[in-house]
């Protein structure tokens, strides 16, 4: 088995995003494919939201290092809230390096400051470095405030992830063409989508239930919706033309059999 340092914020029990279920399902998978999972991330009492039922689905076969950080409210907050976890990610992986051998890294953001701990990280040990982008760190227009000393210095970090990185993985092609167009001269062949879905394993035990034809349907986004990036109106007029599509046709019987009364 190779082994795998996977640097990640977001890992059972953490609770405050979806995008835990990403790493959680990539650390359970892994093992069939020939690589242990080693998951670098915070101690529990760091985490703003927890889930308990969740850690139950942390996997055997995944080895969780849980680290200090300092004090987010005393902390430098750039890239992020927990930019203070940065040093003693680091050297908790050059510690699993001599006591593992650490074939490859993977890192995934949010939050950036697991990048920033694998970019370290990468140049030290040297080893091939796959980092996962699950949104954007710099989201033109609107985060952060373009012109302003943050943004030049989160878009020298991102610039830096993006070339250091042996391979970058997104959740859309939406975003890989984002990050190709903010990092010129990136190489379109080392960004890979990798979608977000689902473990059929969890629905195993769920029931089939066969419900009457609904007169409406319920369209759901769990996540952030913004103008910048998740302008929810092309979907909205989408939906609007099927709409007057489905329409259609009984509006051009009704003006046919009306036609064909007048000539009558």
């Amino acid at each position: 088995m190779n082994n795998v340092l996977m640097i990640a914020y977001h890992y059972p029990p953490e609770g405050s995003s979806s995008g835990v279920l990403r790493t959680l399902k990539f650390s359970k998978y892994l093992p069939e494919f020939g690589w242990r999972p080693h998951v670098l991330t915070l101690k529990e009492q760091f985490y703003l939201r927890k889930d308990e039922e969740l850690a139950r689905d942390i996997p055997l076969d995944a080895v969780v290092h849980r680290t200090a950080a300092l004090d987010p409210r005393l902390s430098f907050s750039l890239p992020d809230r927990f930019a203070g976890w940065v040093p003693f990610g680091v050297l908790e992986g050059k510690r699993l390096s001599r006591h593992e051998r650490i074939d490859a890294l993977f890192s995934t953001s949010p939050l950036p400051s697991a990048h920033l701990i694998a970019l370290l990280l990468k140049r030290s040990l040297k080893r091939p470095w796959v980092a996962d982008f699950r949104d954007p760190w710099v989201e033109d227009g609107a985060w952060p405030r373009p012109g302003s000393l943050r943004y030049r210095i989160e878009s020298f970090l991102e610039k830096q992830v993006l070339r250091r990185a042996d391979w970058i993985t997104v959740t859309t092609e939406g975003l890989r063409e984002h990050l190709l167009r903010r990092c010129h001269g990136l190489s379109a062949r080392k960004v890979v989508v990798i979608e977000n879905g689902f473990d059929e394993e969890d629905f195993r035990d769920v029931e089939k239930k066969h419900e009457p034809e609904a007169s409406r349907f319920i369209i759901l986004h769990a996540g952030m919706v913004t103008p910048e990036y998740r302008d929810p109106f092309p979907l909205l007029e989408a939906v609007a033309d099927l709409v007057r599509y489905a329409t259609a046709p009984a509006s051009i019987e009704s003006n046919t059999a009306g036609s064909e009364s007048s000539a009558l």
